[in-house]
């Protein structure tokens, strides 16, 4: 079997403490009438690419897209113990071509898509993941936050575009600590697909 193109797009789990903050001052003493102000920067990145001439595997983040658009970025934030936090990723994967980035018809014999978490590969769609524990190292009587990941059972093809949802799931149990996993990825594959390329 002749496999034309192979994109992975790797899934991130990252806790986040960055914020903006400014303590607001009392304008006028003894009226408790503050005043103060914040920023927060811009950053744009990118890359351009050029389908003339080929035939490319474009998979893009469309709901939490990590910042340099070749990743899923979970930001769990501060989760009390004993509770979970759980996050909904998408992306989308199509085949182009030419300079007006034309999508090239694509069907499932052509596609796969598989979710793959630490040493798990192939996890069964519509299922979590073996949950990875997420702040190791001595315990003392406490159990370790553990994370998994779901490809959706709603995540598939349509038209000539695979539409695909992963959902990532914290369980904070009562360990406390930061984290950032970097154990799961999406493989999309597209094997033996008939396709001319255009300029």
């Amino acid at each position: 079997m002749k496999k034309l193109l192979l994109g992975a797009l790797l899934i991130v789990g990252a806790t986040s403490f960055g914020a903006v903050s400014s303590e607001l001052k009392d304008t006028s003493p003894g009226t408790n009438v503050y005043s103060g102000s914040g920023s927060l920067g811009l950053v744009s990145r990118g890359e351009v690419v050029d389908a003339t001439g080929k035939i490319m595997l474009i998979i893009t983040p469309t709901v939490s897209a990590g910042a340099d658009g070749t990743s899923l970025a979970f930001e769990h934030g501060q989760i009390l113990t004993g509770n979970s936090s759980e996050l909904t990723g998408k992306f989308e994967a199509k085949v182009v071509t030419g300079a007006n980035n034309e999508i090239v018809p694509i069907t499932k014999d052509n596609l796969t898509v598989q979710l793959s978490v630490g040493s798990q590969n192939n996890v069964t769609q519509g299922t979590y993941s073996t949950e990875v524990e997420l702040v190791t190292g001595d315990t003392n009587g406490t159990s370790e936050p553990t994370l998994a990941y779901q490809l959706t059972n709603d995540s598939g093809l349509q038209g000539n575009i695979y539409r695909g949802t992963i959902l990532s799931k914290v369980k904070a149990n009562d360990k406390v600590g930061t984290f950032l996993d970097r154990s799961g990825k999406i493989e999309v594959t597209v094997t033996d697909l008939s396709a001319t390329a255009k300029s």
